[in-house]
């Protein structure tokens, strides 16, 4: 059996490792000069390659498509990937939130696991392949510098549009739709947000723990999380504001929305005291104005928040910083408590893909099979990873999502008749 593999991250990768264990002889085709590139600056250069969640939590996951997974992670889900992993000397430990990273919190002995199990592959770098060949709805080949070669199998890993420096220039889909599928529309997903309050730029660098997001579209909610975050030069970033760009991604798709062109203003408000009911923070103010009363406002601000951010709270409540906290009234301390509760941010975009970690949308899912990742319409062509519509929160879950699919694509492609 002759495998072509077009793409050398971790889809591609295992796809080559399984298909390798079955006799099969594997070519990958990687038009970077290094095996798995975008895998190597992965969780900050650490590598969150999985979760601890339970297989429900996992579907639930990549909600709304979650359930095309049942049959990839029937095969080979997180306990035959760290087993797998250990085998190529990669001991693994459990973070806050399920997050599994290598003990050793280097991607890089992650990616050299995957090159040792696929380390019998033919590893074609620096080439580009330009186009796939099939004949009659059977694959027969690639194309690649204008030369085509025969295969009896191509598996596409090619990833999606995300940190195109990496690689990720969303060849894959060219494939998919030259080969007659569908490729939903591309959003950049877990990714920062651009905000167009001007005092943003004063905080830059500023980061928050333990806050709660909220964004809001219509008057609707779209996305709550809780956790850390970050203000940037050009608006917010940080984890949960990842995790909230593919709840905003999820909403623009419902709508038919591209990623520039918002059907509304979306409006996002930090709560920073979410651990204090409404009671207990407005209990906290009087306290703090009756015990500080000959103190400056600006200076009992101190006991509140960053300092960074005294100067906002200033400006937006309109409260002179030099009035003594006894001389502050109901109404000012009532609009300190809701900045307090809702510090307002008005999200105008997102960062797009240069700086998105994974790429929304891709090939139908309607037309691959769940079990095998063949493709429903041309015998002999598979698509793992990225590349399909397929995408979940941060905490390892794409990445256990791209090897599952990765090592299912390898193992019936390589059994196939």
């Amino acid at each position: 059996m002759k495998i072509c593999i077009i793409g050398a991250g971790p889809a591609g990768l295992m796809a080559a490792g399984r298909a390798l264990e079955h006799g099969a002889q594997v070519t990958v085709y990687e038009r970077n000069d290094i095996a798995g590139y975008k895998l190597l600056i992965s969780g900050k250069g650490r590598c969150n390659l999985t979760n601890a969640a339970d297989l429900p939590e996992f579907i639930t996951a990549y909600s709304p498509h979650g359930e095309f997974l049942y049959g990839a992670f029937h095969q080979f889900f997180r306990p035959e990937l760290l087993e797998l992993l250990k085998r190529h000397g990669v001991e693994t430990v459990t973070e806050r939130g399920g997050r599994i990273f290598p003990v050793s919190q280097k991607s890089t002995d992650v990616r050299d696991a995957l090159t040792s199990y696929a380390s019998q592959a033919k590893m074609r770098y620096g080439q580009r392949v330009e186009n796939i060949l099939h004949n009659n709805g059977q694959v027969t080949g690639i194309q690649i510098n204008s030369k085509e070669l025969s295969a009896d199998r191509v598996i596409i890993t090619t990833g999606g549009k995300s940190y195109p420096g990496t690689g990720s220039t969303g060849d894959g889909y060219a494939f998919a739709e030259q080969s007659g599928h569908r490729v939903l529309d591309l959003y950049p997903a877990l990714t920062p947000l651009t905000c167009s309050e001007k005092w943003i730029k004063n905080v830059q660098g500023l980061g928050l723990k333990n806050v709660a997001l909220t964004i809001r579209a219509a008057n609707q909610v779209i996305s709550t999380k809780f956790g850390e975050m970050l203000f940037t030069h050009f608006g917010i970033s940080g984890p949960i504001v990842l995790d909230a760009s593919r709840d905003i991604t999820t909403y623009l798709r419902s709508h038919g929305s591209a990623p520039d062109n918002w059907p509304e203003p979306l409006q996002a408000n930090i709560d920073l005291k979410p651990a204090l009911s409404d009671t207990q923070l407005q209990a906290r103010l009087q306290r703090d104005f009756d015990q500080e009363g000959k103190k400056y406002f600006v200076s009992i601000l101190k006991n509140l928040l960053p300092a960074s951010l005294i100067p906002v709270f200033v400006e937006l409540t309109g409260i002179p910083r030099d009035k003594l906290g006894n001389q502050i009234n109901r109404q000012e301390r009532q609009r300190l408590f809701e900045l307090l509760r809702k510090l307002p941010c008005t999200i105008t975009g997102l960062i797009g893909f240069k700086d998105a970690i994974i790429t929304s949308g891709g090939v139908s899912l309607q037309e691959i099979n769940p079990k095998t990742m063949e493709s429903r319409l041309v015998k002999g062509l598979y698509f793992a990873g990225e590349v399909l519509d397929l995408d979940a929160p941060t905490g390892g879950y794409n990445l256990q999502a791209a090897f599952s699919t990765g090592w299912v694509a390898g193992e019936h492609a390589s059994l196939s008749v």
